[in-house]
């Protein structure tokens, strides 16, 4: 599942959740899992620089959890995964890198003026 949301016109964020139902395996059964990430940005200076606080396995959830048994045994076992992750980062954009429409429409100009003289010669 994943959740994007808009708290104010520079600050957003999202969550993700996944889940893992439980599974039959050969001798046993295999617990369910989940987890769930969250991300937040807010922006700043005319969207030119961006804060991001993103946090992974927010629950600290994240383990493997099974039972085995068969003819006169039975089993079970817990992997725990210390997983969680935060990360806070800045970027800025120094520039606009997207091409204005007019920038391309003179180049095309450009273009076929050349081709005419091409052909003209």
């Amino acid at each position: 599942m994943l959740a994007n949301f808009m708290l104010s016109k520079s600050f957003s964020g999202q969550i993700t959740a996944r889940y893992s139902s439980p599974q039959i395996i050969a001798q046993g059964l295999k617990q369910q899992k989940y987890s769930i990430d969250m991300g937040l940005r807010k922006t700043f200076l005319d969207r030119n620089l961006s804060v991001n606080l993103n946090v992974r396995d927010l629950l600290n959830s994240n383990k493997d959890k099974s039972t085995t048994s068969g003819t006169g045994f039975s089993q079970t076992s817990e992997s725990f995964f210390h997983t969680r992750m935060i990360n806070l980062s800045l970027s800025f954009n120094f520039g606009n890198s997207k091409v204005k429409r007019t920038d391309v429409k003179k180049k095309q100009k450009n273009q076929d003026l050349e081709d005419m003289d091409d052909i003209e010669q």
